[in-house]
């Protein structure tokens, strides 16, 4: 009754969470630039994406990046992208009888870019990244929503698809620690205002 009872509980917390970001991307409001900690977030995506992935017996890894990957931006429709492209390779996973196929969520902190991987590993095909732009499928409209919020973060999203899957890379400009140090002692402006 006690282990029951401790899930009970926790999944009333997880379908407030859900229940409360869906509140937040569905209400009308300003986005505001913050320091946004893209390790948090890629957890956070992991799990809204586990119901989906549940569903589809896929399994969903995470790699963090070793080091603090800091971007600037608004947490939310960042956090909206990252879900957004995960459900979307979940659907796009082809069909295997034998084997339970993985996702990939994986973050590196390359120079002054996060980089951000988000599929499955090209394992045939040409296996090329290509702009976004070229793609043309179902999803197109969730996707072009995504790279219009990447831009708008000076950021980049491309895309590449094999017989494996499909693989999405978001490029996001990395926030220095000098960068880091002053905006924690400022008032956040808003995207708009860039």
């Amino acid at each position: 009754m006690e282990v029951l009872l401790t899930r009970i509980v926790e999944c009333a917390r997880w379908a407030d969470e859900v229940i409360g970001f869906a509140d937040r991307m569905i209400a009308r409001r300003v986005s505001t630039l913050a320091l946004v900690d893209i390790n948090s977030l890629a957890k956070s995506a992991v799990r809204f994406s586990q119901c989906e992935s549940f569903s589809r017996a896929v399994t969903l890894h995470l790699a963090h990046s070793p080091s603090r990957a800091l971007a600037l931006g608004d947490e939310l429709q960042l956090l909206q992208v990252v879900v957004t492209l995960l459900v979307s390779t979940l659907q796009q996973q082809p069909a295997r009888r034998a084997e339970r196929h993985a996702v990939h969520l994986c973050i590196a902190d390359i120079g002054d870019e996060i980089v951000l991987d988000i599929g499955t590993p090209l394992t045939s095909g040409n296996g090329k990244l290509e702009d976004q732009r070229k793609r043309t499928t179902k999803a197109d409209s969730e996707v072009v929503m995504c790279r219009s919020i990447v831009e708008a973060h000076q950021g980049a999203l491309e895309y590449g698809r094999g017989r494996s899957g499909v693989m999405f890379r978001m490029r996001l400009p990395r926030v220095s620690d000098r960068l880091e140090r002053s905006h924690s002692q400022s008032e956040p402006p808003s995207l708009e205002d860039n």
